[in-house]
């Protein structure tokens, strides 16, 4: 892999997991600032906690940002002006008020029924959220997947009503991220010439960690870029459906495709085990444990465990409750703890109308 890199391909790394995907890229970084000292490059990651782990494991030929952050930070500071208002006073969500205040009546939707006015709201807006997530320059049908609203004349202009007014600083409708990186992407930015991004005007290399969780439309803009991509990731581990990710990894361009299966996490126990997962996902790929030896239990037979994995906030309050019910203290991530304050903040808020 480290080979492939330097010698300028672009390189597209199918990497199982716990297979050292950052630890590869680091080591990329290291071997390039010695032996092509000239080169600058990107690590564009997903979330603040990898880029503050990337910044203290990557040499400083690189310069670690997120998607979100690079987008946020190169747009007009009006637009960021907007997200800090609607922060503090909130925006327009409630879709019987948007409907007043774009004059929306009700109509017929494609499968013959009844579309409320707050219906026609409501799918206007995810056809415009779909929309933001795709490479698409205009809207067209394909951003109305799973909806009712027929895309026509009337629909393209509340639409585009809707836009402006997600665009204005001084705008009703709510402003998010997704819009935000759209308004970038529609600039065709040049990552170089991005102030936020530091570079001194100089791109050679751009690595993408993750890159099965990529969207249509930053997938878009890298391509644009016409610079060496380096792309990590697991077409089989992607968690960013929500953010419009349909696994971009296996559709970016790269002149060679190479492999990254041994895991440091699990002897060849668990690796075994988990290699049936990946043949029912129909992976080509098999994991090799290269970790500890590991003992498979029986569901619901292991006590009184070190770590426990949930896959859903609410299968992981179940079971710190159930810990402390045992007498046990729980430690939890602390995004996690911070994301539970926050809802059990919310929930009081309902219960006692403050």
């Amino acid at each position: 892999i480290i080979r492939s890199v330097l010698s300028g391909q672009k390189t597209l790394v199918q990497a199982l997991a716990g297979s050292g995907k950052t630890s590869t890229l680091v080591q990329i970084a290291k071997q390039m600032q010695k032996h092509q000292p000239e080169k600058r490059g990107l690590y564009l990651v997903f979330n603040k906690k990898n880029q503050i782990e990337g910044q203290t494991r990557m040499p400083s030929n690189f310069k670690v940002l997120t998607m979100d952050g690079l987008s946020y930070n190169s747009i007009d500071k009006a637009y960021r002006s907007k997200l800090t208002r609607q922060k503090k006073t909130g925006a327009m969500t409630r879709p019987g008020d948007i409907a007043h205040l774009f004059k929306v009546t009700g109509r017929d939707g494609t499968d013959g029924e009844d579309l409320s006015r707050e219906d026609v709201v409501r799918q206007a807006l995810q056809a415009i959220r779909n929309w933001t997530t795709s490479s698409d320059v205009d809207f067209s049908e394909a951003n109305f997947e799973n909806l009712e609203l027929p895309f026509d004349e009337t629909t393209k202009d509340l639409m585009d009503r809707m836009w402006e007014d997600i665009k204005n600083p001084a705008g009703d409708l709510r402003l998010d991220f997704n819009h935000m990186m759209k308004i970038w992407a529609l600039t065709n930015p040049d990552f170089a010439n991005t102030p936020y991004a530091q570079t001194d005007g100089r791109v050679d290399v751009i690595f993408v960690d993750e890159g099965q969780d990529l969207n249509p439309v930053f997938s878009d803009m890298l391509r644009k870029q016409g610079v060496q991509i380096v792309a990590v990731g697991d077409s089989r581990q992607a968690i960013y459906g929500f953010r419009g990710a349909v696994d971009e990894l296996s559709k970016l361009e790269a002149d060679v495709e190479l492999p990254l299966t041994q895991s440091w996490r699990f002897g060849p126990e668990i690796g075994g085990f988990g290699n049936r997962f990946l043949s029912l996902l129909r992976s080509p790929l098999k994991v090799i444990g290269g970790g500890k030896k590991g003992t498979i239990m029986d569901a619901g037979s292991m006590e009184d465990p070190d770590a426990i994995l949930t896959r859903s906030n609410g299968g992981a309050l179940a079971a710190i409750i159930d810990e402390q019910e045992k007498g046990r203290i729980v430690g939890v991530d602390a995004n996690f703890q911070r994301e539970m304050n926050e809802f059990l903040d919310s929930v009081n808020a309902l219960r006692f109308g403050n």
